[in-house]
């Protein structure tokens, strides 16, 4: 029309509260989904919403979209559209690693018939910690993981790393990390990266 296309749908749960009968009541109004970034680079986070129970290929099929986040920055989603589907996946990548693995966040299969459900409810907290795989091409994996909390149906996802190796010298390093099983793992090459001002002894 003369105004132009319509804005895109806005996603907000919202949630009142009474403390105490004859008390006034607090109504709050939040994004269903805010992922923050606590690793220490830059990473990449799509979102996909499903019917199927399958976890979607994420190279095939990169979500309904995807943004980038830089290190400790932190997205809500309210101006995007998750609420459709009974599954929502997360998939990540950074550095030179492609998409991972995909993350459920969301499963409203057992709840999405009654009545009285909650449109923003199914967020997947029975395990708050879940792991994402990257892997490379060269065999190199990334183990992230991703921790998702609900408050008054809003859902708040993490992702970080349980640790990251810097090399602080000014020699490129060679790792190779030990496994439980009889696999070996691949050596992985870290660059140095001093401290300005700092000399090696």
């Amino acid at each position: 029309g003369a105004w132009g296309p319509p804005p895109p749908p806005l996603d907000a749960v919202m949630h009142w509260d009474v403390p105490e009968p004859g008390g006034a009541c607090t109504v709050s109004v939040r994004a269903p989904l805010t992922v923050e970034n606590l690793l220490p680079c830059g990473m990449t986070y799509s979102l996909t919403a499903s019917a199927d129970s399958d976890p979607p290929s994420p190279r095939k099929f990169p979500g309904h979209w995807s943004t980038s986040l830089r290190s400790g920055a932190s997205e809500s989603t309210q101006k995007r559209n998750i609420m459709s589907g009974t599954y929502l996946w997360l998939s990540v990548k950074a550095l030179d690693f492609p998409w991972s693995s995909q993350v459920l966040l969301r499963d409203r299969s057992e709840s999405s018939e009654e009545p009285d459900n909650d449109k923003a409810s199914g967020w997947v907290t029975d395990k708050p910690r879940r792991f994402a795989r990257l892997l490379a091409g060269s065999g190199r994996g990334l183990d992230l993981e991703v921790e998702i909390r609900e408050d008054d149906f809003a859902c708040h996802v993490a992702v970080f790393a349980s640790y990251w190796l810097v090399n602080r010298t000014h020699l490129r390093a060679y790792l190779r990390q030990d496994q439980d099983d009889e696999e070996v793992s691949p050596i992985t090459s870290v660059e140095g990266n001093p401290l300005t001002g700092v000399r090696d002894e």
